[in-house]
C-alpha cells in the first residue's frame, strides 16, 4: 500500500527588526529612529538622555540604552548588556554600516541606576566584532545578526555568557528598554518567554545550538533589538534580534487567530567571536543553516516531517481495515486527495478495494457495499506557531459488487 505525499503551499510569514522597520511580508530591520523638530531640542535630548528601572525591586544593572546620532536632527535607539567591563553587545541592525567599520563616536550607552551603582552614561570607542549580513541583505532574516563594541571601562556587574544554547521548551528572561526619547529617557523592564523548536516562523531552530532561536510569548516591541536573552542560571543565551509580525498575521489568516506575541534571537552558541581572546572559536556544525535557500528547505522539511508523521498513524488504521477484509478483497493505498477549503490546506487519505478474491464472488456472507473510513488531515498551526496536522475520520460508501476478479486484474 502506496501513499503519495502532497505538495504543500508554503504558509507566508512577516518579520520586523524590533528595532523598527516596514510592514512587508519580510520586512527590513532598522533600529528605531526619532527625528526631532528642532536641532535645539535634539542636542538637549542627547545631552541630558537617561536610562530608569521600571522596578526597584527588580532590575539588572548590566542592561543599558544605546543613543544612536543619526544626522543633525535624529537618533536610532535600541537595548544591549554588558559581558566584560568594556565590552557592550547589541544588534549590528542597530548600528549604520559605516560606524561597523571600527569608530563609534555617534555612540553612547545609558545605564539605570540600581542599588550601589548610579546612573551612568559610557561613550562607545571601537567595533570589536560583528556580523553584518541583516544590513546588507535586509530581505533575508535567517542570519545572525550581532555587533560588539568596546566602551569606556564600567564597574557594573557583567553578564555570564553560555554556549549551550536553548532547548525546546525552556524558559527564558528578556530584559529590554522600552524609549521616550521626546522626554529623553528609556525604561528597563523584564519578561519571561519560552524557547519553542519547529515552529513555522523559525524551522530551522530544531535543536539547542540552531543558529535562530524563536521565542514564544515575548512581546517585543520597537527599541528592543539588542535585549540579553537569560536562562533560568541568568547566563546570557541570545540576543533578541526581530519581532514575528503576530497580529498582522492574525487579520491576514484566520488559521493564525491563536497566535500570540513571538520573537527571533541570534543563539549565543552559533557566534564565532571570542570575546576573551578576541579570536574566533570553532562553533557546532549545528550552526549551520543560515541565509535565504536554508529557510526554504527547512520550511518544506518542516512540512515533511510533521505531515509523515501523522500519516503514518493514520495509514496503520487503513491497514488494520483492509486486513479486517482481506478474505474478499485486495486493496490498495490510491485514494490521496490534497484540497483547499476556505484557504485551509486539507489532505484526505483513504483505501480502496480494487478486486474480488475468486472463491469468494459467489460467498453469501461476502458484503455488497462497505463502509470505507477515510481521514482528513487539517494543517493547522498553535499559538505558538507549530505546525500540525489534525486528524478527523469520516466515512464513504463504496459498492463492491461490480468489482472484477483479481485473477483478471494487473495491477500495476
Amino acid at each position: 500500500m502506496k501513499f503519495l505525499l502532497p505538495l504543500f503551499m508554503l504558509i507566508s510569514f512577516a518579520l520586523t527588526g524590533c528595532g523598527g522597520g516596514s510592514g512587508s511580508s519580510v520586512a527590513q530591520s532598522d533600529p528605531e529612529i526619532f527625528e526631532f523638530k528642532d536641532e535645539d531640542t535634539y542636542k538637549q535630548i542627547v545631552n541630558n538622555f537617561k536610562a530608569f528601572c521600571s522596578s526597584s525591586k527588580e532590575c539588572s544593572p548590566s542592561v543599558g540604552a544605546l543613543l544612536i546620532k543619526r544626522g543633525q536632527r535624529s537618533v536610532g535607539t535600541c537595548t544591549g548588556f554588558l559581558i566584560q567591563e568594556d565590552i557592550f553587545v547589541v544588534n549590528a541592525h542597530c548600528i549604520k554600516e559605516d560606524n561597523l567599520s571600527g569608530a563609534c563616536e555617534d555612540m553612547t550607552i545609558h545605564f539605570p541606576a540600581v542599588s550601589k551603582y548610579p546612573l551612568e552614561k559610557k561613550k562607545c570607542q571601537r567595533v570589536l566584532a560583528y556580523d553584518a549580513s541583516i544590513i546588507r541583505h535586509p530581505q533575508i532574516f535567517n542570519v545572525l545578526d550581532y555587533v560588539f563594541l568596546k566602551i569606556e571601562r564600567s564597574a557594573r556587574p557583567t553578564l555570564k555568557v553560555s554556549y549551550e544554547g536553548v532547548e525546546n521548551k525552556s524558559q527564558v528572561k528578556i530584559w529590554s528598554m522600552t524609549f521616550q526619547p521626546e522626554v529623553g529617557q528609556a525604561t528597563l523592564k523584564s519578561q519571561n518567554c519560552i524557547g519553542i523548536q519547529k515552529t513555522i516562523f523559525t524551522p530551522n531552530f530544531i535543536n539547542a545550538k540552531s543558529p535562530l532561536i524563536h521565542l514564544g510569548g515575548c512581546n517585543i516591541i520597537p527599541g528592543n533589538s539588542g535585549s540579553p536573552v537569560l536562562n533560568t542560571q541568568g547566563e546570557v543565551v541570545g540576543i533578541v534580534a526581530q519581532q514575528i509580525l503576530t497580529e498582522k498575521l492574525k487579520k491576514e489568516d484566520f488559521r493564525l487567530k491563536s497566535l500570540i506575541p513571538a520573537a527571533r534571537a541570534t543563539n549565543f552558541a552559533c557566534i564565532p567571536y571570542d570575546f576573551i581572546s578576541g579570536q574566533n572559536r570553532q562553533v557546532s556544525d549545528d550552526c549551520k543553516g543560515v541565509g535565504e535557500e536554508a529557510e526554504k528547505d527547512a520550511i518544506g522539511n518542516l512540512y515533511a516531517e510533521v505531515f509523515t508523521a501523522q500519516k503514518n498513524l493514520v495509514e496503520k488504521k487503513l491497514l488494520a481495515f483492509a486486513d479486517l477484509n482481506k478474505k474478499y478483497f485486495l486493496w490498495d493505498g490510491a485514494s490521496v486527495e490534497s484540497k483547499g477549503v476556505d484557504g485551509q490546506l486539507i489532505i484526505r487519505l483513504g483505501i480502496l478495494p480494487y478486486c474480488i478474491i475468486q472463491k469468494e464472488k459467489e460467498n453469501k456472507n461476502r458484503p455488497i457495499k462497505l463502509s470505507i473510513p477515510v481521514w482528513d488531515l487539517e494543517e493547522t498551526v498553535d499559538k505558538y506557531g507549530r505546525l500540525s496536522f489534525r486528524p478527523s475520520q469520516d466515512k464513504q460508501i463504496q459498492a463492491v459488487d461490480d468489482l472484477p476478479l483479481c485473477e483478471t486484474v494487473v495491477k500495476p
